[in-house]
């Protein structure tokens, strides 16, 4: 029996890459659950908060309606589904890790793999310092993750720290950027901080529903940009983070008659960017598929 998600565009473009077999069988049809059971009532008439609604998005995804089942969070990488690290579902990262870390998490976003080779303006000039620091020291940076930390720390090397604006959010908590020859590191917040993302969030779907309401959809592509780069330097859950605001991101823009666009490297983006540059992220990829934008 065929499920409601195999002939609903937006929720097939909700991934990595359309052209690709998605490994997680499961993945699609509990993407679209997740949409019809926690998004679409609450965006029609919300009677809890954003937060909440999103949590229980959050466990269909990894669970399906059963919430039984599990969810890996690579839907396109067969090889690292059967590894043992899965998401927990509507758990945030608040409610799981009470450590008080002097910063938050860490990440290591690839120039080449994920970026595409891709530095936002505003860093180069940092890199191109912390690369002439390497040659004077006869230095060659590594190209894998885990050897890349080992070598910064080995060789205590830190380049100019740099923030990137968070739509709506004070100074303090927005992203830190270093960037480095092969990597940009991205510092999120920490994690008692992420309740201030999440009202943000709830708040700019507040404006996207009333712009809706008021027939006047098409202006909400700023603000739905704004949302998708809080969610993604948010990243609420331990895994498990972009699907749920992509899903969002595309029944909404369906709902206004426009085409829904795939993840493809939105999300390494939105981390290594401003809200404001991510807007023109957003809408050349939006122009991609509706071109009267």
């Amino acid at each position: 029996m065929s499920h409601p998600y195999q002939s609903s565009e937006w929720i097939r473009v909700s991934v990595r890459d359309p052209q690709e077999v998605v490994a997680d069988s499961n993945y699609l049809k509990n993407l679209y659950d997740g949409i019809q059971e926690a998004f679409v009532p609450w965006f029609e008439n919300p009677t809890s908060s954003f937060a909440e609604m999103l949590r229980l998005q959050h466990e269909i995804l990894v669970g399906g309606l059963e919430k039984t089942g599990t969810y890996a969070g690579f839907s396109r990488r067969a090889e690292v589904i059967s590894q043992k690290i899965s998401a927990i579902p509507g758990k945030f990262r608040h409610e799981l890790y009470t450590e008080i870390y002097e910063e938050g998490w860490t990440a290591q976003i690839d120039v080449a793999r994920q970026l595409k080779g891709f530095i936002p303006e505003n860093l180069r000039p940092v890199r191109d310092k912390y690369m002439a620091l390497l040659r004077e020291q006869r230095l060659e940076e590594p190209k894998t993750d885990a050897e890349f930390v080992a070598f910064i720390q080995a060789h205590n090397l830190r380049t100019g720290r740099i923030v990137a604006s968070a739509a709506g959010l004070p100074r303090d908590l927005w992203p830190l950027l270093e960037v480095y020859e092969n990597f940009i590191r991205h510092t999120f917040s920490k994690h008692p901080d992420l309740v201030f993302f999440l009202d943000e969030m709830g708040r700019k779907m507040e404006q996207i529903r009333s712009l809706i309401q008021q027939g006047l959809g098409v202006e909400m592509i700023d603000l739905l940009s704004d949302f998708i780069h809080l969610g993604v330097n948010a990243h609420p859950f331990n895994i498990g983070n972009f699907s749920p605001i992509m899903a969002q991101a595309n029944w909404l823009l369906a709902k206004i008659g426009l085409r829904g666009i795939s993840h493809g490297n939105l999300d390494y983006r939105a981390f290594v960017v401003d809200h404001e540059t991510f807007r023109n992220e957003y809408r050349v990829e939006l122009r991609k598929e509706n071109p009267s934008l």
